[in-house]
């Protein structure tokens, strides 16, 4: 048997070293069978990457799933979040489908652009 490491790409890698200097945790990752629809997923399987919520986020969601679907022009991340309820809001995930180019990930603020995310995610508002 030969040994085989599989590391993230660049751009996967800035994402993942924001959600953790956000303060989400690692929980869990699997692969699920299925479709994630609206996006360009080529496989009959996508992997799941699950995080415990950041501090500053327990409030509005118990955890947060990541999954990645890289393309030749950029990767797309998928964001779930499994929100709490409220008083007069029911919870439920809230899925979010976001955009990152693979050029000059050591130029990009992951950290601010990923916040952005998850806040709009928490406050209701729509992604892309």
């Amino acid at each position: 048997m030969d040994p085989v490491s599989v590391l993230p790409l660049p751009s996967q890698e800035g994402v993942l070293a924001a959600l953790s200097q956000l303060g989400f945790v690692f929980k869990s990752a699997d692969l699920e069978p299925g479709r994630i629809s609206g996006t360009g997923q080529q496989l009959p399987f996508y992997q799941e990457i699950e995080l415990t919520a950041a501090p500053q986020y327990q409030g509005v969601m118990n955890d947060l799933e990541v999954t990645f679907l890289a393309n030749p022009g950029g990767l797309e991340v998928v964001l779930e979040a499994d929100k709490r309820g409220g008083l007069f809001q029911p919870g439920g995930d809230v899925i979010h489908r976001y955009t990152v180019p693979h050029e000059a990930p050591d130029q990009r603020d992951y950290v601010s652009e990923v916040d952005s995310w998850i806040r709009a995610m928490a406050e209701g508002r729509h992604g892309f």
